[in-house]
């Protein structure tokens, strides 16, 4: 199975590329013990010879020296040297090697089968380390390949297993879902906003409400940004009313936000205040919402306190 490829999916893979550095910045070894092992064309079975060098390039890096981005098949000079894919540590460089990849793939579509038989193979490596493994988790995402996913879902260490849920998750497929609406809880802000962002495909059962009850006064505000741009991504009109409850408790800074969000749902210009949006709702009369409870922060984990 392959999702549609196009800019969204680069950009949804850039995301889960940014996702993946802070997801693996504490992960530098194999999980084996081995260390990380080689990434080149060699390790991939039957990959070697058919690859364009501009793709390898692309992937795995070249050795030419440079000074400018531009000089490189990956459009990243890092530190002298033209970086690949699987190399850059960087989340804005990872997506550039992406969108070059792309391109790249739109100039020759013939190689497409065999950069993503070699991201499978990299990414279900288990010598390699997790921040390797997720690289490879976001080719594979900006290409589509949602079986290529799927196959190793199940078999991935969880920081891998984290980056390769939100994408398939961004992709449509349900099997990241419920691992992404978990990470929506996550500690680690990043992680949970990314997975917020994520649900912000259309067509999974349940996202709906667990993206409303983000919109709380009491939930971290970069949470309830990212719920916002989420809900105006699915423009289901179910999330009308309580986006306009929301009023009278979001801070003035969200409104701008809010008040856009509504307008996307509605897919109408006006109105352009919260006063007139709740007149808009009396007199238009959007769909009820489904059940949802408003998400509550544990005050003594957010202020550091001990149990009494």
């Amino acid at each position: 199975m392959r999702a549609q490829v196009g800019p969204r999916s680069i950009r949804a893979a850039m995301a889960c590329a940014w996702v993946s550095a802070a997801v693996m910045s504490i992960a530098h070894c194999g999980t084996d013990g081995a260390g990380a092992g080689p990434i080149g064309l060699a390790s991939t079975p039957g990959v070697a010879g058919e690859l364009s060098p501009k793709l390898e390039a692309i992937l795995i890096g070249e050795e030419q020296r440079c000074r400018e981005d531009e000089r490189c098949a990956s459009g990243v000079c890092y530190y002298g040297s033209c970086q690949g894919l699987m190399v850059l540590d960087q989340p804005w460089m990872r997506g550039r090697a992406l969108e070059a990849m792309h391109a790249a793939l739109e100039e020759t579509p013939s190689q497409r089968p065999v950069v993503t038989r070699h991201l499978r193979f990299q990414v279900g490596r288990k010598r390699l380390d997790y921040s390797q493994r997720a690289r490879a988790v976001a080719g594979l995402e900006a290409l589509g390949d949602i079986d290529g996913l799927l196959d190793v879902y199940e078999t991935l260490p969880e920081p891998t297993q984290e980056a390769a849920s939100m994408a398939l998750t961004r992709l449509g497929a349900a099997a990241g879902v419920l691992h992404t609406v978990a990470l929506t809880e996550d500690v680690r802000a990043p992680i949970a906003v990314e997975a917020v962002r994520a649900l912000g495909v259309g067509g999974h059962n349940g996202q709906l409400p667990v993206l409303l009850s983000l919109l709380g006064q009491d939930v971290d505000q970069t949470l309830v940004r990212a719920a916002i741009d989420s809900l105006a991504a699915l423009k289901d009109r179910r999330s009308v009313r309580p986006i306009v409850a929301f009023f009278d408790k979001a801070p003035e800074h969200l409104v701008r936000r809010m008040v856009l969000a509504l307008q996307a749902i509605a897919e109408t210009q006006v109105p352009v205040s919260p006063e007139a949006w709740v007149a808009w709702v009396e007199e238009n009369g959007p769909p009820a919402a489904p059940e949802f409870v408003v998400r509550q922060s544990s005050s003594a984990e957010d202020i550091g306190l001990s149990d009494p």
